[in-house]
């Protein structure tokens, strides 16, 4: 009997150990807790988010953080009995009693329908006409709301925290979130956690998710583009400008992408179509010239092809294998008496 015991006990030792020593081995043992945060026999790891395309995929990282008092406080902030965590560190800072995670949503932007207006007045928003050839997807204002989840920023009655960080001036009384990049306090206005100098808060309105303004400027991923946010305007999801300035970027309304156009008469500045652009004396692509285009005679023909009177262009270049006289746009691209392009805009052989 004695004999049967001890090998019963032996027996479940062992197969508890096995059991253990796997549970270690597999990382797919791991149970989730949200967040970046698991458990793996009582014992709390943080795992940090990849891209899905990303190579890199990193290992879960055992943490301090006490697993009988563990608490997930969202967007990668937990707490234990003790302490205040983000991404698994301890946040030394952190005032225990008074600490919470900043989890609101509102109406993104908060600039106001008709201000809205005022800025991009090329866009009537009321005018379906108008907006066929823009992409509501890209707009920065849409009928219904869109609700933004806000991520990485927490407070206390001391500080207001962007991720690990302490955000150096901001004053948790009056300190408010206008998106995922943009806040501001009573007096002063932040970028991903940073004070952005010369801002002013009173006026400070967000125009898209890179773009904003007040009184005095025209802030694009909070540096200075404009010091005439009177003239500014949105003239679709491509272009920008002011009286002194045009600006180029695809998308620039949710990507940061907007930079400074070369034109060189800017009071003059039309936009042809997504792509293309002109001033009283010269034709863009994007944001290059094109050199030898006369633009009187200029004409887009589909694709990224276009003419002028004696020149066949592709994108900003004048194709110097077209024959000028018989080249024409098909379906499938583009060909002469002398060739054939593909639509990757390669000669096909």
């Amino acid at each position: 009997m004695r004999f049967f015991t001890l090998f019963v006990v032996s027996f479940v030792l062992l197969s508890c150990t096995e059991n253990r020593m796997k549970h270690f081995k597999n990382p797919n043992k791991y149970d989730r807790l949200g967040n970046g945060y698991s458990v793996l026999n009582d014992e709390i790891y943080y795992k940090e988010s990849v891209p899905s395309y990303s190579s890199y995929m990193p290992r879960p990282e055992k943490t301090n953080i006490s697993f009988e008092s563990f608490t997930n406080l969202g967007y990668r902030y937990a707490k234990d009995f003790e302490n205040i965590y983000y991404k698994g560190q301890t946040l030394l800072s952190a005032d225990y009693k008074s600490f919470s995670v900043i989890q609101i949503g509102e109406e993104f932007p908060t600039l106001p329908k008709e201000d809205f207006h005022e800025i991009t007045s090329p866009i009537n928003m009321d005018d379906q006409q108008s907006l066929k050839s823009v992409k509501m997807d890209m707009m920065p204002f849409k009928k219904q709301s869109l609700i933004i989840v806000l991520e990485y920023y927490a407070i206390d009655k001391f500080r207001v925290y962007y991720g690990s960080e302490v955000i150096s001036n901001a004053d948790p009384s009056t300190f408010k979130l206008l998106s995922l990049l943009y806040s501001k306090d009573e007096n002063h206005v932040f970028y991903k956690g940073k004070s952005i100098p010369d801002a002013d808060p009173a006026t400070f309105k967000l125009i898209s998710v890179y773009l904003a303004r007040d009184k005095k400027h025209i802030y694009f991923d909070a540096e200075i583009i404009s010091d005439n946010p009177t003239t500014f305007r949105i003239i679709n999801e491509t272009y920008a400008a002011d009286i002194e300035n045009v600006w180029f970027g695809y998308n620039f309304l949710v990507k940061p992408t907007l930079h400074v156009l070369l034109v060189e008469y800017p009071s003059d500045f039309e936009v042809i179509s997504e792509f293309y652009s002109k001033d009283s004396e010269n034709i863009y692509f994007r944001d290059s010239k094109i050199e030898s285009v006369n633009v009187k005679h200029f004409q887009l023909l589909g694709g990224f092809w276009s003419k002028d009177d004696q020149h066949i262009f592709l994108f900003d270049k004048v194709c110097e294998e077209a024959d000028y006289k018989t080249f024409e746009v098909v379906a499938d691209g583009a060909r002469d008496k002398n060739r054939v392009y593909d639509k990757n805009y390669r000669i096909r052989d």
